[in-house]
């Protein structure tokens, strides 16, 4: 049997309810959309209603997340759907099922939004994406779920790639020894931030570029998987820093949100939670370029070699924006 009658017998001895429908379940249409990162997605048609099959990656690229955090993954984009569905701003979760009994693997379904990708934020878009964030961020019942710890991610993960970049013989050869001594001591600045404790909120974690759909009623978020609660800064720099706002873009973002959030402290020290969150995202693009320069080969296609080793020259171009490194310093990445 292959995936799309499976995926088709699966859906149509699901109970109705499932999907509210009264009918008896008729599946018209199963698409292959593609592979992202953790998982293998399909549009299906069911009485008229267009969903996604998301179906779990267990292994093929080193994203694959293995059986166990698999499920994990699974329930927390379902459960994070289910708790901010009334807010209206993604899309509704279905159902999912981690038990791998009815296939292999665990997979959710969710609610096809019909949209474009958001490939630049307009007036409008910043606007209407302030507002959500507010939306989100002001949330007064605060669901179970797991809970970012930003600081400890800073501090644990970036050391281990700051010394890899900085001290890894494997690695010397990738970079100029001037960034090596630049990069150490940014972390070492860094790491002695002192944030003050915060209320935390449930926040996306990634709420920018891919992840936002221009919908017929307005800007949408999808890909709730790593939604946790945590400090608001973290989605707010990363909207700043993946879109690139600046001047009039970035007033009107700070200012329609700091209106509509339901909070004072969503702003604080949000300079801090940007140094942190550029270094952070410039380790990450560097060691994506390093590993996919020693492994001669990309694990996931869409994402080669030239997309990583440019991500990593507009963190640092951020960085020394903030003033994180050195106005003359330079990242060379040879080749």
């Amino acid at each position: 049997m292959n995936q799309n009658v499976r995926i088709k017998k699966i859906i149509e001895e699901l109970d109705p309810q499932v999907f509210d429908e009264k009918k008896s379940l008729k599946v018209s249409n199963v698409v292959y959309l593609g592979m992202g990162w953790t998982h293998t997605n399909y549009l299906v048609t069911v009485n008229g209603r267009k969903v996604i099959f998301r179906i779990s990656l267990l292994k093929g690229n080193r994203f694959a997340p293995g059986l166990k955090r698999a499920k994990e993954h699974i329930a927390n984009e379902y459960n994070n759907a289910k708790n901010v569905q009334k807010l209206g701003i993604t899309p509704k979760a279905y159902y999912e099922d981690i038990s791998c009994s009815k296939i292999n693997k665990p997979f959710l379904i969710i609610e096809y939004i019909e949209g474009k990708p958001v490939k630049r934020l307009g007036r409008k878009d910043v606007i209407a994406l302030a507002l959500l964030l507010a939306k989100l961020h002001s949330i007064d019942m605060i669901p179970k779920m797991r809970r970012s710890n930003f600081r400890k991610t800073f501090l644990t993960w970036n050391r281990q790639r700051v010394n890899r970049i900085a001290n890894d013989k494997e690695y010397s050869h990738f970079t100029n020894d001037s960034f090596k001594r630049a990069l150490k001591n940014a972390y070492e600045e860094a790491s002695k931030i002192k944030f003050m404790k915060i209320k935390p909120s449930i926040i996306h974690n990634d709420p920018a570029g891919e992840n936002l759909l221009r919908t017929k009623d307005g800007i949408k978020l999808i890909d709730w998987e790593g939604v946790a609660l945590g400090p608001p800064q973290y989605d707010i720099t990363t909207v700043i820093d993946k879109e690139d706002l600046k001047a009039g873009k970035l007033r009107l973002f700070l200012s329609t949100y700091k209106r509509n959030v339901k909070r004072k402290d969503a702003l604080l020290q949000l300079r801090e939670y940007q140094i942190q969150r550029c270094l952070q995202k410039l380790c990450i693009a560097l060691s994506e370029a390093f590993k996919l320069k020693l492994e001669k080969q990309d694990a996931i296609k869409h994402l080669p070699l030239a997309y990583h080793i440019k991500n990593a020259q507009y963190e640092f171009r951020r960085c020394k924006e903030l003033g994180i490194f050195p106005i003359k310093s330079r990242l060379i990445i040879k080749l």
